[in-house]
């Protein structure tokens, strides 16, 4: 199976559950079926900028310029697993450095990004994906307050 099949349809025998269930909800959503939605999608292909091309989007949809990705218990607490607590304290700020830089690289592309954690299942629907790539587009139109001023006089 070619890299470009890979990022459509099948997943990888490594993929958490909580990448699977989004790959799922992605495909079998009403609103997302017309869009091409691909998986593991290279950073740098989004953000020419982002020299490594190492970094991989666990999901995106090319058409709306959406980015998902799915925070798996790495990026939330430290996990010593045959390591010390020190160790997993240091990969966890690693981690969290790397996630940060890598949202900002995909902002930076004019792309909508939004996590979604594996502890909060109110995450994993539709309706929550959909509700926060609307308010991430409102976030990014660069709205220009203007006031208005009428005259008492108009009125009479």
């Amino acid at each position: 199976m070619s890299k470009s099949s890979r990022f459509k349809y099948s997943y990888r025998s490594n993929s958490s559950k909580y990448h699977k269930r989004i790959g799922d909800l992605l495909r079998k959503s009403k609103f997302f079926a017309g869009f091409q939605i691909l998986q593991e999608y290279p950073l740098n292909r989004i953000n020419l900028d982002w020299k490594s091309g190492r970094e991989h989007i666990d999901w995106i949809c090319l058409d709306l310029k959406l980015a998902i990705e799915v925070m798996g218990q790495f990026h939330d607490h430290e996990i010593a697993i045959g390591i010390s607590l020190q160790e997993a304290q240091e990969q966890l700020e690693w981690q969290k450095r790397q996630d940060l830089l890598k949202k900002e690289a995909i902002e930076a592309a004019g792309w909508v990004y939004i996590d979604v954690w594996y502890n909060k299942p109110e995450q994993f629907t539709e309706k929550y994906l959909l509700d926060r790539y609307i308010k991430k587009l409102i976030e990014q139109v660069p709205f220009k307050q203007s006031v208005i001023y009428v005259s008492p006089k108009t009125y009479n």
